[in-house]
């Protein structure tokens, strides 16, 4: 009434986020996967900047000897860390895929979606999609190898920087 001279409604309306998360795959065994890799954290950096920018929460996982769990998006903004940690990542020679499985399960209740980056496809990748796979959280799975399979509905990025770009750039 003091403002307006007459009564005034005000709803409230809950605000919803849509929480998205990012795996990045690290296993590298060969010369081909570091070259790999290289492209697939210059990719998951490309992704996270936009997507942070964004109206999205964002859980980030890194695969690789070490798990970093981190959120950036309208909230909390903490992306200058994710891009500093990005840009430590290192090619781990273990198989982390369970490790990461057992805490991505542990996070997945709330997630709208789920960006998968992986070097290329093989066994212990299969058996971790696997394991995503009917948790409820639609998966998106971004591979830098020719060998895709199709089981995934796989988008095949190159490794070259250049048309790197030109096919992020059309997702």
């Amino acid at each position: 009434w003091a403002r307006h001279g007459e009564p005034v409604v005000v709803e409230y309306q809950q605000e919803y986020f849509c929480r998205l998360g990012v795996v990045l795959d690290t296993f590298a065994r060969s010369a081909e996967d570091l070259e790999r890799l290289e492209a697939a954290v210059s990719t998951a950096g490309s992704l996270i900047e936009r997507i942070a920018a964004g109206e999205h929460v964002l859980d980030v996982f890194i695969s690789g000897n070490t798990l970093y769990r981190l959120q950036a998006g309208r909230p909390l903004t903490d992306l200058p860390s994710i891009m500093e940690i990005l840009a430590c990542v290192e090619a781990s020679r273990q198989e982390p895929f369970s490790t990461v499985l057992a805490h991505l399960l542990a996070s997945m209740q709330g997630l709208s979606g789920l960006v998968i980056l992986l070097l290329r496809m093989d066994e212990p990748r299969r058996r971790f999609l696997q394991g995503l796979q009917g948790r409820g959280a639609p998966l998106r799975v971004l591979l830098f190898d020719e060998a895709a399979s199709g089981e995934w509905n796989e988008t095949v990025l190159p490794t070259d920087p250049v048309a790197l770009g030109a096919a992020l750039a059309r997702l």
